[in-house]
């Protein structure tokens, strides 16, 4: 596991520490590809150098942005935009259908609000994970971006 950031004990303190090793810590042990987005966010907000502010907007873009996706794969969690009208059936509740959703809702809020990792971490993390960082689709994709069960392209505006 990789240590903590510098600025986390500083900020802070050291009375902290104990809690935030036990929350990566578990992260890190699923190996989930949120965990894995937080990893490259925080690369972001380091080489952009923003001010706190930003860098709290950064991340809860990121945050809404990967949330409502996820909640379509979940059985109890409703979206925050259209409740649970966007809810998958059981047969695509996959734990890989889930980690494909978040990898690209994640990357292209990651592109969006903090482009300066945009082609040294994001693209190479969505390239690791399998996944396309071309695929500009909304609908129903494969890895590749091409379309699953011959759902035909949506149009206008998701």
């Amino acid at each position: 596991m990789a240590p903590l950031p510098d600025f986390v004990a500083s900020r802070y303190g050291r009375h902290h520490l104990p809690s935030l090793v036990v929350v990566r810590s578990q992260a890190a042990a699923e190996g989930s590809s949120v965990s894995l987005w937080h990893d490259a966010a925080l690369s972001g907000i380091r080489d952009s150098q923003l001010p706190p502010p930003a860098v709290a907007r950064a991340l809860a873009v990121m945050d809404a942005c990967v949330y409502d996706p996820w909640a379509a794969y979940d059985q109890k969690a409703v979206g925050t935009l259209l409740g649970g009208a966007l809810r998958r059936p059981w047969s695509e509740r996959t734990l890989a259908s889930k980690e494909e959703t978040v990898s690209y809702a994640a990357y292209r809020a990651l592109v969006d609000v903090l482009p300066v990792d945009a082609d040294s971490v994001y693209r190479p993390l969505m390239r690791q994970l399998g996944y396309n960082p071309d695929n500009a689709s909304t609908g129903k994709r494969g890895k590749n971006g091409d379309r699953k069960n011959g759902d035909k392209e949506k149009r206008g505006h998701p």
